[in-house]
Parts: C-alpha cells; sequence; structure tokens
C-alpha cells in the first residue's frame, strides 16, 4: 500500500468515527472542516502527512486536530488508532469555548 492509499485510508477512518458524534457536536453548535490530508510540501524528500480537522463555533475555530499519518515516508498510525484518537479528542472539543491565542 502507497502513503496516498494509506493517508486516504486515514482520513476515511478519521471521517466515519467523526460522523458518530455529528449529533453531539452539532447540538453544542459545533462544525468543522475535513478531515483531510496535509502532505508536507515543504520538503518532498521527506514524505511526511497530517491528519487534520478544524472545530468551529459560530465562524470562530475552538479546537483542532493535528496528528502525523506518515514520517519520513513511513506510517505511524494505523486506521483503528485513528478512530480511538478521535473518541478520546471529541469530549475536549466539546468542553473548549476558544481557541486559546
Amino acid at each position: 500500500m502507497t502513503i496516498q492509499e494509506l493517508a486516504a485510508r486515514i482520513r476515511e477512518a478519521g471521517r466515519e468515527e467523526l460522523e458518530t458524534f455529528r449529533c453531539v457536536l452539532e447540538g453544542a453548535g459545533l462544525s468543522w472542516t475535513g478531515p483531510e490530508i496535509v502532505f508536507d510540501q515543504g520538503n518532498p524528500a521527506r514524505l511526511t502527512a497530517e491528519f487534520k480537522v478544524e472545530f468551529y463555533r459560530a465562524g470562530d475555530l475552538v479546537d483542532l486536530f493535528e496528528f502525523h499519518v506518515c514520517r519520513d515516508g513511513k506510517p505511524v498510525v494505523s486506521e483503528d488508532e485513528v478512530r480511538e484518537w478521535v473518541r478520546q479528542n471529541v469530549p475536549d472539543v466539546l468542553e473548549k469555548r476558544d481557541l486559546p491565542g
């Protein structure tokens, strides 16, 4: 499996897991963009990609998920790990009001 294929599977696993929280997130007034897989274009020789989801309330960014899918062309996460990570971190998003900054 290529890194691009893995990234697509990771993205889909994350999307499916987020979908299970749709009613809870929307009930809390949250929307989101993603998930997307962002490849580092700065150094193509070091193939690196991150999973990314941004959460918004009333158009304001309140939180984001970001973690590596691959580093230096090697996978660093599985589909099951992505699902678990989403499950563990959605409650934190629900508690946040504003992104510190």
